[in-house]
């Protein structure tokens, strides 16, 4: 469509014989468009025909309804340009219309705006906040999160939780295995200092030159442990609930507590021993305790190599074969 500015049409002068003297410019741009107006105005005026402007098919809403398709829509009525006649020619002259005023419209801009939001419709069933939707919750889970920034000097406490409906791994045939596994998982970036084997779970201190070697040694031990298990009770699938537990011992307070917390913590789930020494802990290799002795059998667990879980602990007094675990109560 033609773009056409607001400008007034009114009588042409009769002065110019061919119908366009210097007194006229067109109204429009384009070729062949007919419709002139003034820039001066002579003694002899008489009217002339504007051509038609093109009007737009727009149809127009009342104020209180909505757009069918938009909330917020901008509704275009125009109104007509000028007084239009039927045709006009180059040339023609209209008699009779002396000092007749045509007049223009300018075009009439509606804008509806409506308060009303529309609905968003999801017609998919997957995804999203639903009953049930995530992961299984439950108690003791691991968050899936980065782990902390290993470092080399820092031994680990490490827990890793059986799922349940299984049987105990205290029981001699099973215990048996995962100590044996144990004691095969050793490299010389990974090594396990002490353990304890408990009903449905493993507490360990190892020690890791980097996360990577964390990542593995523990990745060789679980998938170790799970297998032997599994093909002893005759199951398949996964045997351990979550992804292990590790925790940094940064001081020697810190790796003295967790020590007794690892070796002594049959007596924290009701287990009696004799002499309070766990069979089924590294306890009876260790020589951190006073009045224990060591047993002849050869050890599952290596000699530490930081100086936190070598030297430094012992600082606060070698371990008592009647301390419990911190929290514990009788």
């Amino acid at each position: 469509m033609e773009i056409r500015q607001e400008i007034p049409l009114i009588d042409r002068d009769r002065s110019d014989p061919n119908g366009l003297d210097e007194g006229f410019i067109p109204f429009a741009t384009g070729a062949g468009n007919p419709c002139v107006r003034p820039r001066s105005f002579g003694s002899e005026r008489s009217a002339f025909k504007p051509c038609p402007v093109p009007q737009p098919a727009v149809r127009s809403q009342p104020r209180s309804e909505p757009h069918p398709s938009n909330p917020s829509s901008i509704l275009l009525s125009f109104g007509s340009s000028c007084a239009l006649s039927s045709s006009c020619h180059a040339g023609e002259r209209t008699s009779g219309l002396d000092g007749a005023r045509l007049e223009c419209y300018s075009a009439l801009i509606q804008v509806h705006r409506s308060g009303d939001q529309l609905p968003l419709r999801f017609d998919r069933s997957w995804g999203g906040a639903r009953k049930g939707a995530g992961r299984p919750r439950g108690q003791h889970k691991v968050p899936h999160r980065a782990r902390p920034v290993h470092k080399t000097r820092h031994p680990l406490h490490v827990t890793v939780r059986m799922r349940g409906s299984l049987p105990s791994l205290r029981e001699d045939a099973l215990a048996k295995e995962v100590v044996a596994t144990i004691a095969a998982s050793h490299r010389d970036s990974f090594r396990v200092l002490h353990y304890s084997v408990q009903d449905n779970h493993l507490h360990l201190i190892v020690e890791a030159d980097d996360a990577a070697s964390l990542a593995r040694g523990m990745q060789r031990l679980n998938s170790r442990v799970a297998r032997r298990v599994n093909g002893m009770i005759g199951i398949r699938g996964a045997l351990w609930r979550e992804r292990y537990d590790a925790r940094a011992l940064t001081s020697p307070r810190i790796v003295r507590n967790v020590i007794v917390y690892v070796l002594m913590n049959g007596k924290k789930h009701g287990h009696s021993f004799e002499n309070g020494i766990d069979a089924l802990s590294s306890a009876p290799f260790f020589d951190g305790l006073v009045g224990g002795a060591r047993s002849s059998e050869r050890s599952p667990v290596r000699a530490p190599r930081t100086w936190l879980a070598g030297v430094g602990w012992r600082r606060h007094g070698l371990i008592r074969t009647d301390e419990r675990p911190a929290g514990f109560r009788t």
